[in-house]
């Protein structure tokens, strides 16, 4: 009967000593909540070239954030054919939604990549969190953070500048980001490790 009583007051207090670990870990490391495109409203124009295998589109990619939070993309070609057009409201459940794309590319598997290549870029991520931080002299230095152990960001100075997707212990996704000096990446590079799809995204304009 002692060690009923003992085992019942560890399941009560249990919740509660989680609870003061998380609140820890938090004062000790703060909260990092972290968006590769930070802007309430903006629009911005990509120059970019999608190779899927042996094909090859390139022209411009139109990305609109609306004041709800959701973005709007349009990818059109140099000739102003357009091959997709998809909307992703952050705060859904059901986040990504198809409004066109070219037939050849409406397939399931192509589809589903594109989706989480740009909830990857367009989503707010928390890390609650100890980053593991790699010093690079002159008093630099990044950190990565773990999402829901699937999405590895790294952050130097306030900014994302690459993140990892896995599954498993498989590499699924890297996104590589670089900075110009405005408030979106000058440089977007998606490189997939399951499927021949490979996305560069340079900036032309933004406002």
């Amino acid at each position: 009967m002692k060690i009923l009583k003992i085992l019942l007051l560890i399941l009560i207090l249990s919740p509660l000593g989680l609870s003061a670990q998380q609140q820890d870990s938090i004062k000790e490391y703060g909260i990092i909540d972290a968006q590769i495109f930070p802007q309430k409203t903006f629009r911005a124009v990509y120059k970019t070239k999608i190779q899927l295998k042996e094909n090859s589109y390139s022209g411009l990619l139109l990305v609109r954030r609306n004041a709800d939070s959701s973005f709007r993309i349009a990818f059109v070609t140099e000739v102003g054919m357009k091959i997709f057009e998809f909307e992703f409201f952050p705060r859904k459940k059901n986040s990504f939604h198809v409004v066109s794309i070219l037939s050849y590319l409406d397939k399931k598997i192509i589809i589903s990549t594109l989706g989480r290549d740009f909830e990857s870029l367009f989503m707010t991520f928390t890390a609650f969190k100890q980053p593991k931080i790699k010093n690079l002299g002159r008093g630099l230095s990044t950190q990565k953070y773990c999402y829901k152990g699937k999405r590895i960001y790294t952050v130097q100075s306030n900014r994302v500048i690459g993140m990892l997707r896995k599954k498993g212990f498989f590499k699924k996704e890297e996104i590589e980001l670089k900075s110009g000096g405005g408030n979106n990446p000058q440089y977007i590079s998606i490189h997939h490790f399951g499927i021949e799809l490979n996305i560069e995204m340079t900036l032309l304009n933004e406002r």
